[in-house]
């Protein structure tokens, strides 16, 4: 112990550097993890923002194949009768790739998340004003931030 606090005593200045460095260290972990889980959170952000309590996915889909997972129509109508089951509906996701035609930011690259359900679905998204999916509608395309649902969207 004599030892110690007497090198203590007189090399402050690297263990005051070695501390330093232990905390920096620390911090650098704190800011990852914290940006990982970001980065996550963010990625299946759509699907945790679905009214659903659970989804189904093909059982030859793991980990991180879950978007290639697909259910046949047959097994999705044996899980809607299943008891204790409210509903089942199909529902696909997918992301693409596409680039701003119109506009100011014309010539653009942006990322898209693209969400397939039936237009009677519960899934569907409700508009604010206008008019929902209906049979045959080309669909929604996301085009900013909205205070309520996180997404405002425009049908066309």
């Amino acid at each position: 112990m004599f030892l110690a606090l007497r090198d203590l005593r007189f090399a402050r200045g690297r263990f005051a550097l070695m501390g330093a460095v232990v905390a920096l260290i620390a911090v650098l972990g704190v800011l990852l993890s914290g940006l990982a889980s970001g980065l996550a959170d963010a990625g299946i952000s759509g699907l945790r923002a679905l009214p659903v309590t659970h989804m189904a996915f093909d059982e030859k889909a793991t980990s991180e194949q879950f978007s290639r997972s697909t259910v046949e129509e047959e097994d999705w109508q044996t899980w809607s009768r299943a008891p204790g089951v409210e509903r089942a509906e199909p529902f696909g996701n997918t992301l693409a790739n596409a680039q701003v035609t119109q506009g100011a930011k014309k010539g653009e690259q942006v990322n898209l998340a693209v969400f397939g359900m039936t237009p009677d679905s519960s899934l569907a998204p409700r508009p604010s004003k206008g008019e929902g999916l209906k049979k045959g509608s080309a669909g929604i395309v996301i085009t900013g931030r909205s205070p309520i649902s996180g997404w405002r969207s425009a049908t066309f």
